[in-house]
């Protein structure tokens, strides 16, 4: 089974990047997979791409303090695997850059997670001072040191600054605090409501159908698969049944079209099914919609629902859901 996720790792690495968002079909690397080296999200939120151009599109993207292993660098742009396999390209200055050693030594430093929805980094341990940089839900730095009022803290890179103590926990604590259940992903997805769509957006500052999953089981401590059509390969198919009256809170609902015809089922959205008919996803913005047609708020797709999946708990069979406290690139 490894063996085949390498190979596969490896053919893209060979090929140009070609792939597009809603395309990618690559598994969870192990840690030895290839690279020229290793870089971590300097930025609050980064952009992957498809292309290393601006006009390309946007694939997905990662937060600050994400591990990468970087493929190649060409005329200022970098082509990286994320902890969960996708391959894209972004900015030469959205990264710092590590050679294994270094990684290794990132991986043994206490950590800080940035817990608030949104925060400033700032010079000075106070309100009024410089701000360095811009911080998100799940922004992973380097942490120096607790004071009465604010954490000091290096961002990647090095810069040294400050975050208020209330706006994040020490990574470690947060990783053991974490239990993935259908009311924890559930309440953490709600928290993103009115968030905007954003095609291939992965944070508070906007997401898209499958970012609003793959981001509320990742502040719930899981590594999952970035695409809906990743995803719908997960977890464990269940009937609807009549009406939807076999659904359980937490599954993922799959929209799309079917295969018929010699043509091939299209998988288009996901949703996280919050009970009572009603479903919580990304469709213009993150919000709540109905999947009974009498409802005043249905959502106008589900006729072209497809089937659901319950991931939640967790299969130990399938390695393509990963625990975070158990991924090699951020914990030993």
């Amino acid at each position: 089974m490894r063996r085949a996720l390498y190979i596969l790792l490896l053919n893209l690495s060979l090929l140009s990047c070609t792939v597009s968002h809603k395309e990618v079909e690559s598994p969870l690397p192990p840690l030895d997979s290839i690279g020229i080296g290793w870089g971590i999200a300097a930025q609050s939120v980064v952009d992957l791409r498809s292309e290393p151009q601006y006009r390309s599109a946007l694939s997905t993207q990662i937060l600050m303090g994400t591990p990468v292993k970087v493929l190649e660098r060409s005329d200022g742009w970098s082509r990286v695997i994320t902890p969960e396999g996708y391959v894209g390209w972004t900015l030469e200055l959205a990264l710092s850059y590590l050679n294994d050693k270094e990684h290794q030594e990132w991986i043994g430093l206490p950590r800080l997670i940035v817990t608030a929805h949104y925060s400033l980094f700032r010079g000075q341990p106070n309100g009024n001072s410089q701000i360095v940089a811009d911080g998100v839900k799940g922004n992973i730095v380097v942490l120096l040191e607790e004071g009465a009022t604010h954490y000091r803290v290096s961002l990647p890179g090095g810069v040294e600054c400050y975050l208020p103590l209330e706006d994040g926990v020490e990574f470690s604590h947060w990783v053991g605090s974490r239990s993935l259940t259908v009311d924890s992903f559930i309440a953490t997805a709600m928290e993103m409501l009115g968030a905007p769509y954003v095609w291939g957006g992965t944070s508070f500052k906007g997401v898209d159908c499958s970012g609003l999953t793959k981001t509320a089981l990742f502040l719930n401590g899981a590594v999952l698969l970035r695409d809906a059509s990743q995803q719908i390969t997960l977890g464990k198919e269940v009937v609807a049944g009549e009406n939807f009256s076999l659904l359980q809170r937490g599954d993922l609902l799959f929209f799309g079209e079917s295969a018929q015809g010699g043509r091939e089922e299209k998988i288009e959205h996901v949703a996280i099914y919050i009970g009572e008919g009603q479903i919580l996803h990304s469709s213009q913005l993150v919000r709540i919609n109905s999947i009974y047609p009498s409802s005043n708020n249905y959502y106008q797709n589900s006729n072209k629902f497809l089937r659901a999946k319950r991931l939640i708990p967790l299969s130990k069979e399938d390695e393509s859901v990963m625990l975070l406290k158990n991924h090699r690139w951020y914990f030993k």
